[in-house]
């Protein structure tokens, strides 16, 4: 996972936590709990971590006996309990049940094992006890009747493997895995239990063939694999409804996996809750889940280091929450830093003295060296190549106020995910990232007084991909005054200054301003740098962030908690250009004076709340202030928009994303001048979606690939009505949330009012469930435009919302449709029509038809596993190898491909390939939704049609 996806990731955890705090409930003087059932069945009754009431002890607390007639009269002893695995993995949270003697009749105790895998019992002395696990939470796991113990002490191994029941409950991290089998693209089963006799783990990899995360992880999954596939098993599995048995044998070949790919009909997606892709899980020797990787892995090294691990002669079994758990840091060695004297003499041109500092680095950090660089020496970081780790430089220098540090550089290094950091007085300054092209000139600082600074340059490099060089170049470091800045230049401030001696407050606060054009803060002068606020991370006000301090409640004042009116402050920050800032506004100013009256010290001072804030001090820009890094997160902030006309270029409008931002995407206001329909068309190498909003961020237009013609699966066409002088809100994203570029769209105008060839019913099914629980009376339906039969052409309509009628609805039977993953022609072949067949029917047919009706029951074993007899049972296999079929109408075949001599062949329209639906095709229609789909679902052969979408006045934002 590579570092913008860690950012991201713990942004996501903390947002999360809004929704999923709950109160923490406390129990007291609780019953003794009922013994666990460890067999077939029983509720559980297990208090878990809660208070074990006064009879039986939770998690170490007495049990129930108070002394009594025992071999030690009234004596205590402590019995402890270890349960762990045969890998040595300790065992938490399993509950232990002490019991008097082998009878298992008198439980004196529970307890349940803490972090270490251990459960203790403070009961009166005996040498009788025996102890029983609780199954319940150790499926798969092998378990005697009770244990004894030796002593005080119980060590309790287990020995676990595959389960072979043919079902999949949830799985998560430390769940032992049933059994299954898929047959790969070659027709060979590929089954756990099998894998795992010859090999040491398996990787179960999920994916679809036009993810972009999967296609850039699987070269580096197949050169780890070469290397261990002796000991490690790898099965690929797509169930994507995009993909089928063919597609998906042409992209492994294209690809050139070597390792299983097969179609997924197993339920182990929804076992797994996976819903983002790919995501790799790694299933150890013992049927164990121990790693879990949801994202893309775009370096050999974490899939070797996995292998490396699980294949181990001398593996210990435990849980993996990240790959990098297994790829520690590797210290520098045979590489030293050239000394402080060596490298002035290399670099240093400021006239004046430099004080580098190697002795300052710790041990995995790596030292900068010498290098060469178009004939010249330069520094450069030693990690080149060295995933996941990092080079440090420090330097003390003195600067005289308005004296500025400039230095040259040449970058060749992975955009956005490698880059070298300046630090001034352990302040991140300026970052450098990306392929230059040639030498460029870095201003990181200039002072506004005299003083001694420290410099800091750090180059990080992350677990992805190496681009380029794979390193920075420096060169020429020296000190200029402001008035040789020749390049934009940006330097950071702090609204608060000259913090006091005893630590309690600060001397010197900046002059703002309240700008009325863009509703900002501004220093100085309202056109004047913008005042940042710092809501995500820590400020001179306090260690402890603002967001923290509100998700924790602590920012109250008269009994108002102000976590709600930050937030969207919040959401602003975190997605900010520049993390955790945003611009100040008149409302957040006074949220701002709020949070330091609720927790500040100096609740006299009004200037408190620039405690918080901060501000770019702009150089060699001509006057230009620093732009708002949070431009484009919102309707205030929209970034302007351009239309496509003869004087503009063909892709007028840049798009750039170098971070992740949630909610998707950035908005781009577009103010048109003449109304009419117009068409939004992207231009991008990797795959986007888009939604165009109104002011007040209602949805007006979704881009879901509706129109019949706009073949291209990367980019995104949206045609819609826009009317004059109203702003509309452009927002195209990259579908992969964590994708990082630029790409370019266009707006064009087409006509005043015109006509487009679109889906008729797109997107999913839509489920009405009835708020009074009646099952009977829930709805499905099929969502998309009204239709009407219109008698006078013969045709179903387009029924509009001003009750006029439309354009006629037209099948389309030459192309894939919204439903089925081959055209209605090819369908027909196929014996879909065949209405005395269901469904499972044909299921079973293709398998007699691929195998032979000799050869398919064995075949279906390999399959099913130890699910045959059920899923034979489901599927009505003995009958339908007898010839006798279960649906519930006639072969209809004769009569759908009566309709194929009425496909339209003019290439001229639309709707070529297609159909204008009458009465008769539609029963046909429906028939086959109803057999393949939801049945009964009032005209779900729509989602089968598209139909002439009038983009005009009267269908804006339909």
């Amino acid at each position: 996972m590579n570092l913008s996806k860690r950012i991201f990731a713990l942004l996501l955890t903390a947002l999360m936590l809004f929704a999923l705090a709950v109160p923490v409930l406390t129990g007291c003087d609780g019953d003794k709990p009922n013994p666990p059932d460890n067999g077939e069945g029983g509720e559980n009754t297990d208090p878990g971590n809660g208070s074990g009431g006064n009879e039986g002890g939770g998690n170490g607390t007495p049990g129930g006996n108070e002394g009594g007639n025992t071999e030690g009269g009234n004596k205590k002893s402590t019995y402890t309990v270890r349960i762990k695995t045969v890998g040595g993995m300790p065992l938490e949270g399993i509950s232990v049940y002490c019991y008097k003697d082998e009878t298992l009749e008198d439980m004196d105790g529970y307890a349940t094992t803490d972090k270490d895998g251990i459960a203790t019992f403070e009961l009166p002395t005996l040498s009788t006890y025996r102890v029983v696990p609780d199954k319940r939470k150790l499926d798969g796991y092998s378990l005697d009747t009770s244990y004894g113990f030796t002593g005080t002490s119980a060590d309790i191994i287990l020995t676990s493997g595959v389960i072979k029941d043919g079902k999949h409950p949830s799985y998560s991290l430390g769940s032992v895995m049933h059994d299954f089998t898929v047959i790969d693209t070659e027709g060979n089963p590929f089954t756990l239990s099998e894998a795992l006799k010859e090999k040491d783990a398996v990787l179960i990899n999920f994916w679809f063939s036009t993810c972009s995360p999967c296609i850039n992880e699987f070269p580096y999954m197949v050169s780890a694999y070469e290397k261990y596939k002796d000991d490690i098993a790898v099965v690929a599995l797509n169930h994507d409804s995009r993909d089928n048995e063919e597609s998906i044998k042409l992209f492994k070949s294209s690809m050139g996996l070597t390792f299983p790919v097969a179609r997924d009909y197993t339920t182990l997606k929804t076992a797994f809750g996976v819903d983002n892709y790919p995501t790799s899980i790694m299933i150890d020797r013992y049927g164990v889940v121990c790693l879990i990787e949801v994202g893309g892995i775009t370096s050999e090294r974490p899939f070797t280091a996995m292998f490396d691990h699980f294949t181990g002669s001398d593996y210990k079994q435990m849980l993996i929450p990240d790959p990098s758990v297994l790829t520690p840091k590797e210290t520098p060695s045979g590489v030293e830093m050239p000394s402080s004297e060596e490298i002035s003499e290399a670099i240093n041109k400021t006239g004046t003295t430099v004080t580098f500092a190697p002795e300052k680095n710790d041990e995995y950090s790596w030292p900068f060296i010498f290098g060469t660089k178009d004939g010249e020496t330069c520094l450069m970081p030693s990690n080149k190549e060295k995933e996941d780790s990092y080079s440090i430089l420090y330097a003390t220098l003195e600067l005289k106020a308005g004296q500025a540090l400039a230095f040259d550089y040449f970058s060749s290094t992975e955009r956005y995910n490698d880059f070298m950091v300046v630090l001034i007085d352990r302040r991140d300054i300026y970052q450098i990232s990306g392929i230059t092209d040639g030498w460029f000139t870095c201003y990181p600082f200039v002072a506004l007084e005299d003083g001694e600074y420290e410099l800091a340059l750090c180059y990080y490099k992350d677990e992805d991909t190496n681009e380029g060089e794979d390193t920075v170049y420096i060169k020429n470091l020296r000190v200029t005054d402001t008035k040789s800045i020749d390049v934009e230049t940006f330097i950071p401030r702090y609204a608060a200054t000259d913090e006091k001696e005893d630590g309690s407050g600060f001397n010197s606060y900046v002059e703002v301003f309240y700008n009325e054009k863009d509703g900002y803060y501004h220093v100085g002068s309202v056109d004047g740098p913008l005042l940042l606020a710092q809501l995500m991370n820590s400020t001179p006000f306090s260690k402890t962030d603002i967001f923290t301090m509100a998700y924790n409640g602590e920012i109250s004042l008269d009994g108002t908690i102000y976590y709600d009116q930050l937030l969207p402050y919040f959401s602003m920050a975190s997605n900010s250009e520049i993390t955790g800032y945003c611009p100040v506004t008149a409302e957040l100013k006074e949220l701002l004076e709020i949070v330091t009256q609720a927790v500040g010290l100096e609740l006299d001072n009004p200037d408190q709340w620039l405690q918080i804030c901060s501000y770019y001090s702009a150089y060699g820009t001509g006057g230009s202030q620093l732009a708002d890094p949070t431009r484009g997160l919102s309707p205030e902030s929209a970034i302007p928009s351009v239309e496509t006309t003869p004087d503009t270029e063909e892709w007028p409008n840049s798009v750039t994303y170098n971070r992740v931002i949630m909610p998707r995407g950035l908005w781009y206001a577009f103010t048109p001048s003449r109304s009419g329909a117009y068409r939004i068309t992207s231009n991008s190498d990797q795959e986007v979606e888009g939604w165009i909003f109104l002011a007040d961020k209602t949805e007006y237009c979704i881009y879901g690939a509706e129109e019949r013609n706009w073949k291209d699966e990367t980019n995104l066409t949206m045609v819609t009505y826009f009317e004059a002088g109203t702003t509309y809100y452009i927002d195209i994203a990259y579908t992969d949330v964590y994708a990082v570029g630029t790409f370019t769209f266009k707006i064009e105008f087409i006509a005043p009012t015109t006509e487009i060839f679109f889906l008729a019913s797109p997107g999913y099914f839509t489920f009405y469930e009835n708020e009074g629980g009646d099952a009977d009376t829930n709805e499905i339906v099929s969502g998309g435009i009204d239709i009407v039969f219109n008698e006078d052409t013969g045709y179903y309509h387009e029924l509009r919302s001003d009750g006029s009628i439309g354009s006629i609805l037209y099948v389309d039977f030459k192309n894939r449709t919204n439903i089925f993953d081959k055209s209605l022609e090819v369908m027909i072949g196929l014996d879909a029509f065949n209405f005395s067949k269901t469904e499972d029917d044909q299921y079973i047919l293709n398998y007699i038809n691929k195998y032979g009706k000799d050869n398919v029951v064995e075949k279906l074993k390999e399959l099913w596993g130890d699910t045959y007899d059920e899923y034979a049972d489901i599927y009505n296999l003995e009958d339908v190898l007898a010839g006798i079929y279960h649906g519930n109408g006639e072969d209809l075949t004769d009569e759908i491909s009566a309709y194929l001599d009425k496909i339209v062949t003019d290439e001229s329209v639309d709707h070529n390939g297609c159909i204008p639906v009458d009465k008769e095709l539609a029963v046909l229609l429906q028939a086959l939704m109803d057999k393949y789909t939801f049945d009964g679902v009032d005209y779900s052969w729509a989602k089968l049609c598209y139909y002439y979408k009038l983009i005009a006045p009267e269908t804006a934002g339909e």
